[in-house]
């Protein structure tokens, strides 16, 4: 038994944990039964708050700091107290505890539900802390260690459960624990967590016309690609695959495709990719062909955060390496789930663009089954020069150039799965 006040904490076994009050006549009031989910085997009080010792060598808290004047919860799912029973009095008055611990019954798109509800005490806007506990040695001694993935808000209640919506990137699995807290959500804005163990499949397309003749085109960039629970992101990359054609000029197709793997933590990634491209824009003598190509890649900051990246390319070309081309984006979070993008570069494999734009989560919270959009407007050229030998009299080196320039609107859609 632990004493507190007016009011008393007795372990009763198999019959749960008992609240009980001195009344002023000399008399006892059961107050309530707590189903601890197991005998209670022992009390003790530490930190200013009564824990119950539960056979399955658990401890749960059964006050909450001094000060606090809630109501003690009464579960009915625990054994009654038996007729006449004797309860020894006791000074004062405890705050009461808080409601039990419970546990993720089912994960969905974003959001996870538990087995806690009105009749524990939860309400709509309440955050809940979500760990698991694994078992490691301690001076010769086993231990519990809880590592929290997330601290979720409760935004719909039922008697007996709840939907807790998750941060971006947080995802946590069936069995975790769950337990009300006063604590601010865990989501992060500017750095989330890795998404990991899941697919991406990714597309913009940037139609643009051309102003300086009769013409139009399209830049897209495509991608599909598998981030390992482990560090490691594998990815096949078309960027760009451009077409730009107008009256009276021939049509200009760029393309670069690479396969790339990267070191990909929370907050950077570094990687490598091979592949080949066009080249369009060639030295004296030298037709426009393609080659081989090796492209860098660097991102500092989080995927779905604050972060700037960067792709650099360099291709073998007729026997030679040359750097071919230079693409640079930035991100930056301005709500939960909406960020401001911007994105530009080109080189010699025949385009160059820049654009300013917004994305948006759709759908979910960055894990499997979430759907991003994004919006952008900017200019887009595409293009082919050539090095020459012209003129009459006098032979000097010139460029043959075919090139379509223009306003560009273009939209992108990812996928996660």
């Amino acid at each position: 038994m632990e004493v507190e006040g007016s009011r008393a904490f007795v372990a009763c076994g198999e019959s749960g944990l008992w609240v009980v009050q001195a009344n002023a006549d000399g008399g006892f009031t059961l107050l309530g039964v707590e189903d601890m989910g197991g005998p209670v085997a022992g009390l003790f009080t530490r930190g200013g708050r009564v824990w119950a010792e539960i056979h399955r060598v658990e401890a749960r808290p059964v006050s909450q700091p001094t000060g606090a004047t809630v109501a003690v919860p009464v579960n009915g799912s625990a054994p009654p107290a038996p007729q006449g029973a004797v309860v020894p009095a006791v000074p004062a008055v405890v705050e009461a505890p808080p409601g039990r611990e419970g546990e993720v019954t089912s994960a969905e798109l974003g959001e996870v539900v538990i087995n806690l509800g009105s009749d524990d005490g939860l309400k709509h806007g309440d955050r809940v802390e979500l760990s698991v506990a694994t078992k490691e040695k301690v001076g010769g001694e086993i231990a519990t260690r809880r590592q929290t993935l997330a601290i979720g808000v409760v935004t719909t209640v039922s008697e007996r459960f709840a939907r807790v919506k998750l941060g971006l990137n947080e995802q946590v699995p069936i069995g975790a624990s769950a337990r009300s807290v006063t604590k601010g959500p865990s989501e992060s804005r500017t750095a989330p967590p890795r998404a990991a163990g899941l697919y991406e499949v990714g597309l913009k397309v940037r139609p643009f016309a051309a102003l300086d003749g009769l013409g139009a085109g399209v830049l897209t960039q495509g991608w599909v690609g598998y981030r390992f629970k482990s560090e490691l992101y594998v990815s096949a990359e078309i960027h760009p695959f451009a077409y730009g054609d107008g009256e009276g000029t021939d049509a200009v197709v760029p393309v670069s495709g690479t396969l790339n793997a990267a070191y990909d933590r929370d907050i950077f990634s570094i990687g490598l990719g091979f592949g080949g491209q066009t080249v369009k824009a060639t030295d004296f003598r030298v037709e426009p062909g393609s080659g081989i190509l090796i492209a860098q890649f660097l991102r500092l900051g989080a995927r779905d955060g604050l972060h700037l990246s960067l792709r650099s390319d360099i291709v073998l070309f007729h026997s030679v390496f040359e750097f071919s081309g230079l693409v640079g984006a930035a991100q930056l979070p301005v709500g939960s789930g909406t960020w401001l993008v911007a994105e530009g570069g080109g080189g010699n494999a025949g385009f160059g663009y820049g654009e300013l734009g917004v994305r948006a989560l759709f759908r979910g919270n960055g894990g499997p089954g979430s759907l991003f959009f994004s919006v952008v407007v900017g200019g887009v050229t595409v293009f082919q020069q050539q090095q020459t030998l012209c003129g009459g009299d006098f032979v000097f080196q010139c460029a043959e150039s075919v090139s379509y320039s223009g306003p560009m609107l273009g939209v992108g859609v990812e996928w996660r799965f």
